[in-house]
């Protein structure tokens, strides 16, 4: 998931931070790097760092480049992952022991998934290739495994699912509940992109289920907002219209916001409701 160390999002509502770092703590300490509670407190309280272990550095920094990111803020972004391979390659300097490498692979991790934010997929494959030679994390490979066969069916490489589909069910075994969230989403949006709309739909509906059930609230919405892209394509064109009107005014994400609104306006558009888009619009 700023270019000062007081607030995670610079000038963002309180709301913003609370709810990116109360699902980025969720999946950093799932995956094995720091317990939950010492996470939120370093976030809450950026000025304890100077106690905090010098490896949690970086980890922390790519957390709020990674946030940064989903917000659309990625100058920002790029500021904090510069800090944080500062960081990780000044520790790994220190110690080449495995929290250092493990450190610094995660940051690689990070940077490939900022990358395929921007949609920029071949130095995203780089960057995860680079984390799995410097990683020795149990925890942290089934990620980096997963988004390289991720990068390969994207790019054409691969076309059957077989073994993606087993990766996030090894994220459903291993409690990684974000990344079993975020894997079934990126599944549904592959067959959607297949036209395999059942199958999208289906995948979609447990994401969506997991996410309310974990309380993630930008993943429920980002889900929700991939419905609403599904729904025209299976004839739904009123519902989608309703689907969208139902959460957009609950989302907390400024970018995000942005996006479900531009969605909404396009179905007012398609339904002939000239004013209700120009409003939304204004």
């Amino acid at each position: 998931m700023t270019d000062q160390s007081i607030s995670v999002v610079n000038g963002a509502p309180q709301g913003i931070e609370a709810f990116h770092t109360s699902e980025y703590t969720s999946f950093i300490s799932q995956i094995g790097f720091v317990h939950p509670g010492q996470m939120k407190v370093i976030f809450d309280s950026p000025h304890t760092l100077s106690d905090v272990d010098n490896a949690l550095h970086p980890i922390l920094l790519a957390g709020k480049a990674k946030i940064s990111s989903l917000e659309g803020r990625y100058h920002q972004a790029q500021n904090f992952f510069e800090d944080a391979f500062s960081q990780a390659r000044k520790a790994l300097k220190g110690n080449k022991g495995s929290p250092q490498r493990n450190g610094l692979a995660y940051v690689h991790y990070e940077y490939g998934a900022f990358f395929k934010h921007l949609y920029a997929q071949e130095n995203a494959t780089e960057q995860f290739r680079l984390a799995a030679v410097l990683n020795t994390s149990s925890k942290l490979k089934p990620l980096i495994d997963y988004q390289l066969e991720l990068a390969s069916i994207e790019n054409g490489d691969k076309t059957k699912l077989n073994r993606l589909e087993r990766l996030i069910d090894k994220f459903k075994v291993a409690d990684y509940q974000v990344m079993h969230i975020i894997g079934l989403q990126r599944l549904g949006i592959i067959h959607y992109d297949r036209r395999q709309y059942k199958e999208a739909a289906s995948c979609y509906k447990e994401a969506l289920y997991l996410a309310n059930k974990g309380d993630f609230q930008y993943l429920s919405w980002t889900i929700k907002n991939s419905i609403g892209l599904l729904l025209p394509k299976r004839g739904n064109f009123a519902e989608a219209v309703t689907h969208y009107e139902s959460f957009v005014d609950n989302i907390g994400s400024h970018y995000l916001k942005t996006l479900v609104m531009k969605n909404l306006a396009l179905g007012y558009r398609v339904m002939d409701k000239t004013q209700e888009a120009i409003e939304l619009s204004q």
